[in-house]
């Protein structure tokens, strides 16, 4: 009798397992790498900082209250002679500078950065939920010397934003943030993401590229 010939399992069949095996051991490097290495944190530090960077998110831009000037006012004459103002309304000028806030104007006045490295914690357990702590510092950059509204800022009446922690641009401070495992890897607990959205600037846009690790 003639041997049977082989069978051939389809590359159908062997390609979407071998994608979905080198998925499992790249989620694995990510996950458990780091306590296999002997590393004090629970995640790598390039993770830790992506689990910061674009949880929270950073950089991001800081906005400032620029008041509507009042008839006859220094900060009227400011704005009219850098035709942000026209006597009664913000210009197109003003306008593709920031955004209508009521009779006022949003305008951006710096960005956050994040500054150096971000330390992630040993991992710990708090009420049956294990949870670990990132550290790092935030920065708050001023626009350049060189922008026009940010130089007559006393003169206009340029209102800036309450930034926790930091005071005024051009300071820093340090910052925490608890991580908690999930399904996908590790994730910012929800109630940290709350109250890192700093000065109402919205969520973040790239949080989807941390499932990949």
């Amino acid at each position: 009798m003639p041997p049977r010939p082989r069978r051939r399992i389809s590359p159908w069949v062997t390609r979407p397992l071998a994608v979905v095996a080198l998925a499992l051991v790249w989620k694995a490097v990510w996950r458990f790498g780091p306590r296999v290495l002997g590393q004090a944190g629970v995640v790598f530090p390039v993770h830790a900082r992506l689990l910061v960077q674009l949880g929270v998110p950073y950089p991001r831009s800081v906005r400032a209250i620029l008041p509507a000037p009042a008839p006859g006012s220094s900060a009227e004459a400011q704005l009219r002679l850098m035709d942000f103002w026209d006597g009664k309304t913000w210009t197109s000028k003003a306008l593709a500078e920031g955004r209508r806030a009521g009779k006022d104007l949003g305008v951006a006045c710096g960005r956050l950065v994040l500054k150096g490295g971000v330390s992630a914690s040993p991992p710990r357990e708090e009420n049956g939920v294990q949870r670990a702590t990132l550290t790092y510092r935030v920065r708050w950059v001023p626009p350049p010397e060189s922008d026009d509204l940010w130089r007559a800022r006393q003169i206009v009446g340029l209102r800036l934003p309450r930034v926790p922690g930091i005071p005024s641009p051009g300071q820093e401070s340090t910052r925490q943030a608890d991580i908690t495992p999930s399904p996908v890897g590790w994730r910012l607990l929800e109630g940290d993401r709350s109250r890192l959205q700093e000065a109402g600037l919205g969520e973040p846009r790239w949080a989807w590229v941390l499932h990949l690790f």
